[in-house]
Order: C-alpha cells, then structure tokens, then sequence
C-alpha cells in the first residue's frame, strides 16, 4: 500500500497503514532478484525482509514501530520465523538471523541446491521451495533446530505445486492431474504416482487428509495417506 504494511484488527475491522522504514519506488528493483518485501509473524514480532536496502526490521505489535535495520544484503527471497532463529533466502543459500539479539548469525550462509523463492515450515523442519518447473530440486529441508540441510526432494518435469503432512511431501502435476508422495527423508517417490483429475494445482494437509484444487474440472479431492 504505497510503501507501508496493512494491519487489520480482526475484531474492530480496524485499517491501520504502517510506513516502511526505507520506501520501494517505482522501478527500484528492475533486474533484482527477490520480492521487494516479504514478512513473517512470530518471536514476538512481525519480521519485514526488504530487498530495497537489503535489510530485515522487527516490527513491534504493541507500539507499531520498526527496530532497528538487520543488514544482510541484496537479492532478499522469502522469510521464515522458526523456534531458533528468523530464516531468509538469498539466492541459493539462506541467512540466520538471531531474534533475541536481532543481528545475523555468524559464520557462511546455509548453502541449498536451489533457489530459494518459498519456505514451507511442516514439524521440526523449513522446506526450502524452488517454483521452476524445469527444476529437478523443487525442495530441501532444513532442521530448525540445527540448521542442518537434508537432502533435496526431486520432482518429475513440470511440478505445479508442494506440501508435507502425514509423515510424506505431496508434488502435484497439472497437465496429467497426478500427486507423488515422496519420501521426506531418501527424498524418493513412494508408490506410483496418483490420479485424482485435470490441472492438478493446489495442494493442502489438514483435518489428517491431503487435498487437491483440480482446476481443469472445478473439484476438490481428498487423499487419505
């Protein structure tokens, strides 16, 4: 909203615009790499990555006002808020970020096989994602108590969308309206691949159940693992 972050109060309705720090004008980030802002909520605050100066703040809830800047550098992805630290992606690695004393984690980047344009948090672990089709690697663990990388899960051509939940990781693929469920730790494909429709896209686990968005037929189907 014009170089701010919308809060909504779910009970009064209330709109409240908070000004960023540093401001994104038009065309700042023309051949960047990265969103030029993302945030995540947690360790008390609302954590704001900006890719503008290559920053990340702490916005106080209670007082609506930032802290001081996180300088990790350009080229800013996704964020993420785990128990041990605040993780961001940059490029194909991702930054830590000590949330007590809000400075970067000494020591190299976690190195990943992929870029780094998602996060996806299931359990003890931050699924690093890549949204390129063309990518064998679409995803690669981290354990948040470790910082430890796992090995990366490898999809078919053309994956178009990715979950974890009962003790697997689903990859979805629209064309042909299949899901893989693949094993979280070989990261290899478990069974054969199952239909469930046309345009194959959205994928969620909840309530014990995997379900997916069949765009192609405008259907909703529900997997038991």
């Amino acid at each position: 909203a014009g170089g701010s972050i919308t809060r909504i109060d779910p009970r009064t309705k209330r709109v409240t615009l908070i000004p960023l720090p540093t401001k994104v004008p038009p065309g700042a980030l023309e051949g960047a790499e990265g969103p030029p802002i993302a945030i995540a909520v947690g360790q008390g605050g609302l954590w704001v990555a900006n890719n503008v100066d290559g920053t990340v703040r702490r916005l106080d809830p209670r007082s609506n006002e930032f802290g001081r800047p996180i300088r990790v550098g350009r080229g800013l992805g996704p964020i993420a808020v785990t128990e041990r630290a605040i993780l961001v992606g940059v490029g194909k690695s991702v930054r830590a970020i000590d949330p007590e004393r809000e400075r970067v984690e000494p020591g190299e980047p976690i190195p990943t096989k992929l870029k780094v344009e998602a996060f996806e948090q299931a359990e003890n672990f931050v699924y690093a994602l890549e949204g390129d089709p063309n990518k064998e690697a679409i995803a690669q663990p981290i354990d948040t108590a470790t910082g430890i990388v796992g090995r990366a899960i490898t999809a078919r051509e053309g994956p178009a969308d990715f979950t974890t939940g009962g003790g697997s990781a689903w990859v979805s693929y629209a064309p042909e309206g299949t899901i893989d469920r693949v094993d979280l730790v070989s990261g290899k494909r478990i069974g054969e691949p199952i239909r469930v429709g046309t345009g194959t896209l959205g994928l969620a686990f909840g309530e014990g159940s995997l379900w997916a968005a069949n765009h192609n037929t405008g259907t909703l189907t529900r997997i038991e693992p």
